[in-house]
């Protein structure tokens, strides 16, 4: 949960805030939200025999989180700290994070985080109510309502992500040395700590709740993996498979609404548990001294039957979980990495990249494939996912694009400026694309507006380029109207 930093299937880098550790085994070039993430957004010191080169434009949106909802955004942007501190010219420096209120287009709340080049992850609680920041060594929670702040955690070196529980009663925080802190989240009350590695190791690790919030299932790069109690962090059992040994079972997902996970390693291993008993049945047993070299990548479908397993020798297949049977959709490919895959919205179809091109697959006709050439130069960072339009999106040098699964390109959004970064609302129904402004792209029509932020009176204000009435600005985010 500390190491790769951003939701799978969302993979534009446009926080800016994911860095892989120096021990990370495997390249990876499509982030992940892990606790064992740090995100350091870093600028190297100038040396002291020249002279400092000229400061580039500092983007007023280098960082964007949506919202459960898609209808609020943070975002952060345009400090200029001293490089890998949190001070200049010996006077503490903050940086504000903005939350947008998009219907009514202005800001609805400002909060200000200590300037350390590395706000680690932001987020609402599940109600929406608290909204949390970590950035290099703390943890902050507010309330929206008054903007109270709830608690500052106590110091947490080389802090990452954090994850809620299902009822935002909780936060577990970790970092990339395997500390985990176990909080209540109206008081900052520590509920358990708990060292999820070795001394001394940095590895990968992470940590997910069941829907019900019962379980809480822990796993290491190496090995274990543990599921506690979700709601006071004991440890219930560890999860074993035989001749497995130690059990580096990094890739986890849940099965919706029950007890049941699904778990995978980077060398072949897949199997399925019950978190209650114990119970692992296995469906794919390792593949011995031969390792693959790239990650291994799960995607759940959100139905829970199905799941696609793009492996590290680039091969991938659907698994009924019912049935517990596989099939093939797409014959081994050799790449120097592989891409996370993506389920369609209506559950039909995947996408996923290989060799510079992007594949769409019916998950019912294994020989009906869309092939979509991105260039040569394209990784998984040029996924951004699908929409509630039907079609896959993916940027192409400075152009988003869209892809229909009948083999069509459907639409063409010119990106003005080049270190531009692109994200997807989580309904599927929005694009933000953060700059120097911040353009929001409606799915539907195409339609955009921009936001901006302004110096009035001495303060930074929010507003939409052009400034259209209320009601036209309200239906654009309700998704009719002009």
């Amino acid at each position: 949960m500390m190491r790769r930093q951003l939701r799978a299937g969302a993979v534009i880098a446009v926080l800016a805030l994911t860095s892989l550790s120096a021990c990370q085994k495997k390249p990876s070039p499509a982030p992940v939200s892990r606790l064992s993430a740090t995100a350091v957004l870093t600028a190297s010191a100038p040396s002291a025999a020249a002279p400092p080169p000229e400061a580039p434009a500092q983007s007023l949106f280098k960082g964007v989180s949506w919202s459960r909802t898609s209808r609020s955004l943070a975002t952060w942007g345009g400090c200029k700290c001293a490089s890998g501190s949190r001070f200049e010219g010996g006077e503490p420096v903050v940086c504000p994070v903005r939350i947008w209120d998009l219907p009514l287009g202005r800001l609805a709340a400002t909060v200000e985080t200590p300037c350390s080049h590395t706000i680690a992850h932001v987020g609402w609680s599940p109600s929406g109510d608290l909204f949390a920041i970590s950035d290099f060594d703390s943890l902050r929670v507010w309330r929206l309502k008054d903007l109270a702040r709830v608690f500052e955690s106590e110091p947490l070196s080389s802090a990452g992500a954090f994850r809620w529980s299902p009822d935002g009663k909780l936060l577990l925080w970790g970092n990339s040395y395997g500390n985990a802190v176990l909080l209540r989240s109206e008081s900052g009350e520590i509920v358990r700590r708990a060292e999820v590695l070795p001394p001394g190791a940095e590895l990968d690790w992470d940590a997910t709740w069941s829907d019900s919030g019962r379980f809480l299932a822990v796993t290491v790069e190496n090995g274990p993996l543990n599921i506690w109690d979700g709601h006071t962090g004991a440890v219930l059992r560890e999860l074993r498979v035989s001749g497995v040994s130690p059990l580096d079972a990094i890739h986890l997902v849940w099965r919706p609404g029950s007890e049941q996970l699904v778990f995978a390693n980077d060398n072949g291993l897949l199997a399925t548990a019950n978190a209650g008993i114990g119970a692992v049945e296995v469906l794919s047993r390792p593949k011995g001294a031969r390792r693959a070299t790239r990650q291994t990548w799960i995607t759940l479908r959100a139905d829970g039957k199905l799941l696609a397993v793009n492996d590290g020798d680039g091969r991938l297949t659907l698994w009924d979980l019912a049935s517990r049977r596989s099939r093939e959709l797409l014959a081994q490919r050799a790449s120097s990495w592989t891409s996370p895959v993506e389920f369609s919205r209506d559950l039909k179809y995947l996408a996923l990249l290989r060799q510079g091109k992007l594949e769409i697959v019916s998950a019912d006709s294994p020989g009906k494939v869309r092939r979509f050439d991105l260039g040569a130069e394209a990784t998984p960072h040029s996924l951004v996912g699908w929409g509630t339009d039907g079609h896959y999106h993916a940027v192409v040098g400075k152009t988003l694009i869209s892809f229909s699964p009948g083999g069509a390109e459907s639409f063409r959004h010119e990106i003005t400026e080049p270190s531009a970064g692109v994200t997807i609302s989580p309904d599927g129904g929005f694009m933000a694309i953060a700059g120097q402004t911040l353009e929001i792209l409606r799915l539907r029509d195409r339609r955009s507006i921009k936001l901006v932020l302004r110096q009035v009176a001495g303060r930074t204000e929010g507003a939409v380029e052009g400034a259209p009435d209320a009601a036209a600005l309200a239906a654009f985010f309700d998704g009719h109207g002009p």
